[in-house]
């Protein structure tokens, strides 16, 4: 049985793309690496169920961040945020967490971040 030279190249060629597409494929799915964090945020000044949730939904229309969880709710009570902070900070957090009005008077910012 005789392989003409051309039969072999072609062969070859076909080959040496389908590898290379494999390995760019690789390449892509590697860069696609989660830079998520998740950082605990300890405020002061909450007083009620109403304050939790109004601070956890405050913080979750920031860009960036993934979930606000309450893990604790004390006279310091403790959210855990999941963040990319490629998108968003932590002082940007903080800052929406300070900036959510409070439950008894809209005009009041009575949260604090302890750090």
């Amino acid at each position: 049985m005789k392989i003409s030279f051309s039969t072999l190249l072609s062969s070859f060629l076909f080959f040496a793309c389908s590898i290379n597409a494999q390995a760019q494929n690789v390449v892509s799915d590697t860069v696609a690496v989660s830079t998520e964090r998740t950082i605990l945020v300890k405020v002061t000044g909450v007083g009620c169920s109403n304050d939790v949730r109004s601070i956890a939904a405050n913080v979750e229309k920031l860009d960036g961040v993934n979930a606000c969880t309450v893990i604790k709710k004390a006279a310091i009570t403790r959210y855990e945020v999941s963040f990319d902070p490629a998108i968003v900070s932590e002082e940007a957090i903080h800052a929406a967490v300070e900036a959510t009005p409070g439950c008894s008077n809209q005009a009041s910012r009575p949260y604090q971040v302890k750090t």
